[in-house]
């Protein structure tokens, strides 16, 4: 009885890694750099890189959204209220699901 053989492909060459750039060996750098950050200074490197960016970018919007304060401002006893009702909506499943909205909005 003859035993076929699996035919075996020849693995084909993987492409010639492109040369690192000096912007990539800068930005995997950074990218140390802030692996070594301890935890307390992250908040600060990450607004600063944001403020960076905003400073750079043509995109308004993502100018004006990186660029606005943060919102420090206390929360109203309104602002309590909706939320305590909103996290008892929840618990009794009065919500809507995302695919749920998105069908009915048809999309």
């Amino acid at each position: 009885m003859a035993t076929a053989r699996k035919a075996t492909r020849k693995p084909s060459p993987k492409p010639a890694k492109a040369a690192q750039t000096a912007s990539d060996k800068k930005r995997e750098w950074l990218r140390g750099l802030v692996g070594k950050l301890p935890p307390g200074e992250l908040e600060h490197a990450q607004r600063y890189l944001e403020f960076m960016v905003a400073t750079t970018t043509d995109d308004p919007v993502l100018r004006s959204v990186l660029l606005a304060p943060e919102d420090d401002e206390p929360e109203t006893p309104a602002e309590r209220a909706a939320v305590k009702r909103g996290k008892a909506d929840i618990k009794a499943g009065r919500f809507y699901t995302l695919e749920e909205v998105k069908r009915e909005l048809g999309l």
